[in-house]
């Protein structure tokens, strides 16, 4: 290291923090050599097109499944899981086990589309398959996503985490025992942002997919080894002494009358819960999966950059096994450190985003092991960079093919569009860092993910419908992909001040889903919308102009109800109940103008194009239309074993691992007649084979753990 850096060092550790100079070392270490490894992976990435921005599909398998799984977790899983673990308990791990569903779809259902089509961004496939109103549609709804939702709260939750761990000890300790949250110094956040959007920025723009990808393999590594370290000392403090003494106090069988047992190792919590309800969960959740892994740019051009579909596969499979450490190294550890520090600091009431540095200070620290805090910490921003490289990246590949390729220099070659692809990432990694200073305050108190999930979803609903029925239905026509885009973002927004508005007051319905609608159960009703009106505007084109502008019509008014009450909301929401622009006239004046604006959108329905008809399962003959129904058999028939197992499991019949076994027996059960398929093909041909090398082995292997666990934690 340089003077300067040893400087910067020396200035840190006289913060008396945590971390100690061999563990700043340790940290600025990693650091440098994430970007020298970045760099160095992607010389000679800019010759190309497809080498810059998918990395001329030629990346390992190790290389998609460590650039999937360090894209997918963030600090959210090292810092938010913890604290949500914390306090509301096992149920956050409903997001990492259900994600196998989504990254199986992606296997075998979107990847094998989008790859054999050659797209560079997903909005590509909605082009081909609808036309550029979805196109744009998407492209601009992901830079939303992406950009705002993603980019500026990884920064700003990156810089917040770092800085909590060089926070002066007594000062935590006050905090902690005062129940409030550690204040963070304004320059020292400004810095940490700063430092992370330099070190990204200039790997990410020097050297393309490539070396986010190499990078994001390497900084798997860091992650894991971090959220390993904090779960192995934590689980081995001498008050908690393993995961089976931690059940045992849950259930309030280890400890003293002072500290109760909480219940929180369980994954379904009431229907009208306001933050996780099992109906929601299992609904409005597996909706945010299919977008997640199977629509999402900056996650499925990790796949598209892939070597061979195999390859694809067989990464994010194995990313598939990594996600279902995360409740027990993540979430399990935030339930272990509410018991600890139950033990030994009783009657202080804890923020649940203060046990991931309080372990760190209490149980790691204490170890005295040199650079080992430091270690955990590299694992923290890597978690950060990993996923923001990702971002960028996605982010310049979306316009620079859907905006400026498309419209502003359609005959650009690869030389110039590598070179707008760099300076889109400049300019989005300096206006991200720029934003997150100004906008995030470092010491505010709302969960980060809470945010992410709960603005991302609303956006993303009728996305999902679009992808789904493109590929699944050949009638699906142009203005109805792009209505079940709008209406799912519409409906998304609208639907929980209607149903505030309308039912808040129904007893019954209260009491099943609360007062407020939560986001999960919203975003399922926008899906389920977003899906009808895709169909009924499709179906619209084979009517009489009539029939066409009636459809056309109801649509739009039905969305036109919605904004009125989003209106009615946000204008109580900013005016504080005390608003004179809520007369009947105004609201007329909405319901016109947004009736008008839907109908034009969605008017003119065309007759369905036969070449735009073909790019689905069945068309492309990806999937043979013999195949996709009995698929379709395979999943309703599981969906009802599902659902028998569970009947009898709530109603004590069997255990909850008897119903875990056989859930997952079922579920293997379920890949395994292509696997014999294969097996047998091998033997006709005289070859041996083994199942161990068969991806569909190994996915029915991931499904079955999932499916155990679902029933297990009950």
């Amino acid at each position: 290291m340089g003077h300067t850096a040893r400087v910067v060092c020396a200035q840190l550790a006289a913060m008396d923090g945590i971390l100690s100079t061999t563990d700043f070392v340790v940290f600025f270490g990693s650091l440098l050599a994430v970007m020298a490894v970045g760099l160095w992976a992607g010389r000679g990435s800019g010759k190309s097109a497809q080498s810059y921005f998918l990395a001329d599909k030629d990346i390992p398998w190790w290389g998609v499944a460590g650039s999937v799984f360090g894209t997918n977790v963030s600090a959210n899983h090292m810092v938010g899981f913890m604290a949500i673990g914390f306090t509301l308990g096992f149920v956050e791990s409903q997001f990492e086990i259900t994600a196998i569903a989504g990254l199986l779809m992606l296997c075998y259902f979107f990847l094998p589309m989008y790859r054999k089509l050659h797209v560079y961004t997903l909005s590509d496939y909605l082009a081909r398959r609808f036309d550029d109103r979805s196109r744009m549609a998407y492209a601009l709804i992901m830079l939303v996503i992406i950009v705002l939702i993603m980019i500026l709260p990884a920064f700003y939750v990156g810089s917040r985490a770092v800085n909590i761990l060089l926070a002066d000890p007594a000062q935590m300790k006050a905090a902690v025992q005062a129940g409030q949250s550690i204040q963070i110094n304004q320059g020292y956040y400004i810095a940490g942002v700063v430092i992370m959007a330099v070190v990204a920025g200039v790997y990410t723009v020097v050297g393309g997919l490539r070396a986010v990808i190499i990078t994001d393999a390497i900084q798997s590594v860091f992650i894991l080894l971090g959220m390993l370290i904090v779960a192995w000392c934590t689980f081995n403090h001498d008050l908690i002494g393993g995961w089976a003494t931690m059940v045992k106090f849950d259930e309030g069988r280890e400890l003293d009358k002072v500290v109760q047992g909480k219940d929180m190792l369980h994954l379904y919590l009431p229907s009208d819960h306001p933050d996780r309800p099992w109906t929601g969960m299992l609904s409005g959740l597996m909706v945010l999966h299919m977008y997640y892994w199977g629509a999402n740019q900056f996650v499925v051009q990790r796949a598209l950059a892939a070597r061979s579909l195999k390859d694809a596969r067989a990464g994010i499979i194995t990313a598939g096994f990594f996600k279902l450490l995360i409740p027990f190294v993540s979430i399990g550890t935030g339930i272990a450190a509410y018991y600890l520090f139950k033990q030994t600091m009783p009657g202080v009431t804890l923020d649940g985003d203060t046990a991931f540095p309080m372990l760190l200070r209490e149980v790691v620290a204490p170890l005295a092991v040199p650079g080992l805090v430091g270690l955990v910490a590299a694992g923290l921003i890597g978690a950060i960079l990993s996923s923001v490289d990702s971002m960028l990246n996605s982010a310049s590949t979306l316009i620079t093919f859907d905006f400026y390729k498309k419209f502003i220099n359609p005959k650009a070659n690869d030389k110039e569009l590598v070179r707008m692809g760099r300076w889109l990432i400049v300019v989005m990694v300096v206006g991200a860092a720029i934003l997150t200073i100004l906008v995030f305050d470092p010491n505010s108190k709302e969960p980060f993910f809470t945010y992410v999930a709960k603005h991302q979803s609303r956006l993303v609903a009728g996305i999902v419908a679009a992808f789904l029925l493109g590929m699944l239905w050949r009638g699906a026509t142009a203005a109805g992909g792009f209505a079940s885009i709008i209406t799912g973002v519409v409906v998304s927004y609208g639907l929980p001040p209607f149903y505030v508005a309308v039912w808040s007051d129904n007893p019954e319905i209260v009491r099943f889903f609360g007062y407020e609608l939560n986001f999960f159960h919203s975003v399922f009703v926008a899906f389920i919308f977003a899906l009808l009106a895709n169909a009924a505007i499709s179906n619209l084109a084979r009517a009489s102009e009539f029939q066409r502008k009636a459809g056309t019509l109801i649509l739009a008014g039905v969305l036109s109800t919605f904004c009125i009450f989003l209106y009615s909301s946000a204008m109580t929401d900013w005016m504080g109940g005390h608003h004179f622009m809520m007369s009947g006239a105004m609201l007329c004046l909405i319901c016109a103008l947004c009736g008008a604006g839907f109908y034009r959108m969605f008017a003119g329905n065309e007759e369905p194009d036969e070449a735009k008809s073909r790019m689905t399962w069945t068309g492309l003959n990806i999937i043979k239309p013999a195949d996709l129904q009995h698929f379709g058999m395979k999943l309703l028939g599981s969906l009802l074993v599902y659902a028998m197992l569970g009947v009898l499991m709530t109603g004590q019949l069997i255990s909850p691992m008897a119903a875990g076994v056989l859930g997952a027996i079922w579920t293997f059960m379920m890949f395994l007649d292509s696997l014999f398929k294969v097996v047998l093909s091998a033997a006709a041909k005289g070859r041996a084979y083994s199942l161990l090398r068969e991806d569909r082995f190994w996915a029915g292997l991931l499904a079955a753990s999932a499916v155990f666990m679902m029933y297990y934690f009950k």
